[in-house]
């Protein structure tokens, strides 16, 4: 979280350089599905110890297995938090500017915010001020 982008720029972009991601969407969406953020991965750890032990324990004692209690029990629990990290994720993905102006080089593959960016540099007009 105290690493700023700017720092892990020049690394990801050469792995994606190297997995031929550049100039794909895959740049885009892959950090997305493995976590995204790390305050997320936080969020989500504090709510999963905020859910009761007694829980899992009564669904052990009915006979379900431990795939079942995660399933059943633990992420039905915490399906408020996973809608405000999938939510919150979204927005960002969004809005994001510095990213696809990294990884996108073909204008037809430009994300909304940076289209509306070259869209303005280009049919926008200069006006000077005396």
């Amino acid at each position: 979280m105290m690493i700023p982008a700017s720092v892990t720029l020049l690394p990801t972009y050469t792995i994606y350089c190297k997995l031929g991601f550049v100039d794909t969407y895959l740049p885009l969406v892959i950090p997305s599905l493995f976590g995204g953020d790390a305050f997320y991965i936080f969020l989500l750890r504090q709510f999963f110890s905020a859910i009761p032990n007694e829980l899992t324990e009564a669904a052990i004692v009915d006979g379900c297995s431990w795939g079942g209690v995660f399933w059943r029990i633990v992420l039905l629990n915490a399906e408020p938090a996973l809608i405000v990290v999938v939510i919150n994720q979204f927005v960002y993905s969004w809005n994001n500017y510095f990213v696809p102006m990294i990884y996108l080089q073909n204008p037809q593959k430009y994300t909304i915010p940076l289209g509306i960016s070259f869209f303005k540099d280009m049919y926008g007009s200069l006006i000077d001020v005396l």
